[in-house]
């Protein structure tokens, strides 16, 4: 769980200051010049950050969070910035330091949804992505996302480092959103269901 530079970012953004330690979660949950680190191992030769496991997992699964941000997402679609904002700020009050807490505004509606989104990427950076990316890109064209990683080339089962970087990229749409079809199913089927290609 290494986070992109883009999604470090999105921790300076909305923030006073525009200072990353102002967001609490950044400043509880990513931990600088670590790959992967626990509750109770931060030691690390990594130069990137990390994202701060409990008991190797990262935390998943509704939360009151969650459902605040699902609330504010839908009354922005519905054209009430206002209400949006008022259920993103509820819960930014326990994420944002509090000497330098100031409450979000929308002048729109799609101002207010960027907003939600992007606490969505912050509060939920690993267990909900995925589906976010595949509910954006496939109903939502104004917040459609690109997704760019690096790394380094492989030979199928060694990394190979000396062979440079290869950059991957998943446009908002491709077959790699597709996820295959149970063998059971397609079996079941008679063969009539026709695995999904990639």
């Amino acid at each position: 769980f290494a986070p992109t530079q883009e999604l470090l970012d999105t921790f300076a953004e909305d923030v006073p200051e525009g200072k990353l330690e102002n967001d609490l979660r950044y400043k509880f949950f990513m931990a600088p010049y670590y790959s992967i680190s626990t509750f109770t191992d931060k030691v690390s030769t990594k130069i990137y950050p990390g994202y701060i496991q409990f008991m190797g997992e990262v935390l998943s699964g509704p939360t009151v969070a969650e459902m605040n941000l699902i609330v504010a997402e839908c009354r922005a679609r519905a054209n009430d910035a206002a209400g949006a904002m008022q259920r993103v700020n509820a819960l930014r009050k326990n994420r944002i330091e509090k000497t330098v807490y100031q409450d979000l505004t929308a002048s729109s509606p799609a101002v207010a949804l960027k907003k939600v989104l992007q606490e969505r990427r912050r509060e939920m950076p690993f267990s909900i992505r995925w589906y976010d990316l595949k509910r954006l890109n496939a109903n939502d064209p104004d917040n459609q996302v690109t997704v760019r990683r690096k790394f380094y080339k492989t030979n199928g089962t060694v990394v190979l480092p000396n062979d440079g970087i290869v950059e991957y990229v998943l446009e908002p749409n491709a077959r790699h959103y597709a996820i295959p079809i149970g063998k059971d199913e397609i079996a079941k089927s008679n063969n009539v269901i026709e695995q999904n290609k990639y």
